[in-house]
This record gives C-alpha cells, sequence and structure tokens, in this order.
C-alpha cells in the first residue's frame, strides 16, 4: 500500500556498510493474529489494518486484525481483533486491499475452493462491512492499486488460469471497465504493483512453466498504455509474491521467491527517475523462530514442503503460454493446496509469544520469506507475516528509512 504521505525529493545512497540496525521488530502483548501469509494490509490514519490470509497447517483465515502504531511510544503498540457486522469476505486469502476515503476496499481472493468476484468495504469507524457482487469471474494472486477514484486490478489467476487483464473499478458508482491494448505484460500472478506519478508499475511474479519473472512495466493512467522499462544496476532479478511499496522517488522491494523453497530477505530500491536499482541488503540466514515446544511439528511438516511444492507446481506446470489476453485459456486448474479454517479467529502463539520485553527491538533482520505485506508510514516500512517453507509467520518488523538510505540531492 502506498502512503499518503509527502516526501522530500530524495536519491539512493549506495552505500549500504550503514544499514545495520536499522530494523526494529515489534513485540507486542498478546493477543496476536494468527501466523499467516497471503493476507491483505493496508494503513488507515495510524492503522495497520489486516484481513485473512492462510496458514497451509489451519486453513484460510476470516479475521479482521487492527495493529495501532505509536511512534513517540512503542510499548503502547498492540492488536486488536475486531469483531465487525455486516455482509463480511468470509474465509479469504490471496485478494487485495486498498483505501479510498479512509475505507478499506477488499477485492478478489480465494477461498480455497472459490475465487471471490465481490468487493467488499469496510467502514473503521462504524467497524461495519458492506458487499457490492461483480459482473465478472473471481481472480486471485492479482494487484490492485488505487489511482484517483479508480481501484485497478491487473494480472492473477482466473477461473484457475492465469490472465493478464486490466479491470478498473470507479470507486464512486462501482462499476467496472475492461481495459484493453495492444501492448501489455505476459500473464502472472503474485507480481507487484506500486503507483507513482500517474502511473502503475509492476515487477515481477510467476508465468507458465514455473516461470518466475523480472520484468518492470508501467501503466499511463490517462491512456492506458503500457511500456516495458529497460532498467540499469542491481535489480532484484527473479522472483514472486515479494512486496513493494513507494517512498519519495523509490520502490523498495523485499524478500520474495526465486524458485520453489528459495525465500529471500534481499531488499532492493528502484529511483523512479534515475531508472537504477540497488541492492541495499544482502542475503541473511536467521534461525528459524521454532519454539522447543514447535519443533517436532515443524520437522515434520518441513519434510512434507518439498513434496506439497513440487506437486502444486508440477500442477502449474499444465498452463500453457498466452500471446494475447484474449487467447484461449489453458484448461488446467491449479491446486489448491490449503483448506478452510474452521475456527480462524482463534488466538494462536505468536512468534514472541510470553516473552516479557514489549515495544521495538532495534537490529534483527526479518527472515527470509514470501506471501508477507509491507505498508509505508511516517518513515517507516512495515513487514507483516508471509511464510518460509510452508511456515507462516506473524512478526512485525519496521524498517526505519533514514538519510543513511536516501539523501538530498
Amino acid at each position: 500500500m502506498i502512503s499518503n504521505f509527502k516526501h522530500r525529493e530524495l536519491k539512493i545512497n549506495t552505500n549500504t556498510s550503514s544499514y545495520q540496525g536499522l530494523w526494529q521488530e515489534l513485540r507486542a502483548p498478546a493477543p496476536l493474529p494468527p501466523r499467516r501469509c497471503h493476507h491483505s494490509s493496508v494503513i488507515v490514519q495510524n492503522k495497520l489494518v489486516v484481513y485473512g490470509g492462510q496458514d497451509i497447517t489451519i486453513g484460510v483465515f476470516n479475521d479482521l486484525w487492527i495493529l495501532n502504531i505509536d511512534s513517540c511510544n512503542p510499548q503502547s503498540e498492540r492488536w486488536y481483533n475486531i469483531n465487525a457486522i455486516g455482509d463480511f469476505p468470509g474465509p479469504l486469502c490471496r485478494h487485495s486491499a486498498i483505501v479510498y476515503n479512509e475505507e478499506v476496499y477488499i477485492y478478489g481472493g480465494t477461498n480455497g475452493d472459490n475465487e471471490n468476484s465481490s468487493t467488499y468495504k469496510f467502514n473503521l469507524e462504524t467497524q461495519t462491512w458492506s458487499r457490492y457482487p461483480g459482473p465478472m469471474p473471481g481472480v486471485d494472486s492479482h494487484s490492485a492499486i488505487v489511482y484517483k477514484d479508480l481501484m485497478i486490478i491487473f494480472g492473477g489467476y482466473q477461473g484457475g488460469s492465469l490472465v493478464n487483464n486490466l479491470y478498473v473499478q470507479s470507486l464512486i458508482d462501482l462499476t467496472w471497465t475492461k481495459k484493453e491494448s495492444d501492448f501489455f505484460p505476459n500473464p502472472r500472478a503474485s507480481h507487484r504493483a506500486v503507483l507513482y506519478n500517474g502511473h502503475m508499475w509492476i515487477y515481477g511474479g510467476r508465468s507458465y512453466d514455473s516461470n518466475y519473472l523480472q520484468d518492470l512495466w508501467k501503466l499511463n493512467l490517462e491512456d492506458w498504455t503500457w511500456n516495458l522499462i529497460e532498467y540499469t544496476g542491481n535489480a532484484p532479478g527473479v522472483v514472486s509474491a515479494h512486496s513493494a511499496c513507494v517512498y519519495g522517488e523509490v520502490m523498495l522491494i523485499f524478500g520474495g521467491v526465486r524458485d520453489m523453497l528459495k525465500e529471500t530477505n534481499e531488499m532492493f530500491t528502484y529511483d523512479f527517475k534515475a531508472n537504477n536499482w540497488v541492492l541495499i541488503q544482502t542475503e541473511t540466514d536467521i534461525e528459524d523462530p521454532v519454539s522447543d515446544k514447535e519443533y517436532p511439528e515443524h520437522t515434520m511438516k518441513s519434510k512434507k514442503t518439498l513434496e506439497s511444492k513440487r506437486s502444486l507446481i508440477s500442477r502449474e506446470n499444465n498452463l500453457h503460454s498466452h500471446s494475447s489476453n484474449e487467447n484461449k485459456k489453458p484448461k488446467h486448474k491449479r491446486n489448491n493446496s490449503y483448506k478452510q479454517s474452521e475456527d480462524s479467529k482463534k488466538t494462536y502463539k505468536g512468534n514472541h509469544g510470553g516473552k516479557s520485553l514489549k515495544g521495538r527491538v532495534r537490529g534483527k533482520v526479518p527472515h527470509s520469506r514470501d506471501g508477507h505485506t509491507a505498508n509505508v508510514f511516517e518513515d517507516f516500512m512495515i513487514i507483516f507475516g508471509g511464510d518460509r517453507h510452508q511456515m507462516a509467520f506473524n512478526d512485525v518488523y519496521f524498517y526505519t528509512i533514514t538519510e543513511k538510505i536516501l539523501k538530498k540531492d
């Protein structure tokens, strides 16, 4: 999600030696959200709003959590499980969320069996959900941004097949329009999109034959034309299910997966004006956060992980290439290797449940992960959740964006 805060014009500092200690891990008191990945999170005022997601061992969640953010008093930061009213989305993962007029709009996603085609609106003040059914098939693992009065949806899985469709929903009357183009990105899922200077920018994702992508595209949001960007610098390379957000003139990309069981915690910045990538955090090995009590279960689960992911990728490999977004779609539908949770509102032990230390702890780098979310708020990038080798997280990290990272001309 892109912050509404206005930042001074900045450029990348390529000296990476000063980045140690810029991470802060939040140690919040219970209750904590269950561990999850492929959820949504957005910033509304000073609140991180999280909905849904999945844990492969539990299922798909239908819970809503809010983290109050207070940088002046981090020890007061805590999670709240919200029991909202109205027509809520139900169990949902791999959906999108945007903020418009301080209300949260959720679209798409899947409950493990069916893709969602409705738009859901959540009002934080009244804690009420509203549902608006859509006219086209549902989609999941897509991207969404908000521009003026429009929500813009690209790519994902539709009917189980990869697509490169571009849909626009008016947030005034909630009508949909499909935008056509003669030149556009290949079908993809689990890519990421951001808004900068009247353009939607997308990077990476997965296409056919387990093909992880490393292309950068921008879409003009006035004439709806696409351009493939030939960038310079040390780019992220092939990556999927990463996070991307914008601060000033820079896009930050963190984490993601490069190949089966190859998650990463590298971080890159892309300078929109200079058209240049910089690697600002190299791969860092960190011990998995598994307690002694959890270790036997985690070990057994890890043995099943490779077989599970191979099964999923084998099914996706049956998909065939598209030459345009109107070509015949593959008949095969991907495997949904998760189930609905019978009790998604249960609070599970977090990565740091029961520890007395509260507030933000400096210096620890997040584990490699994919399926997490990132938001910019004030001068922080906030990371929540994700998973590694199908072990989900419920941790929160604040990355301090300072002049050691981005500095004046």
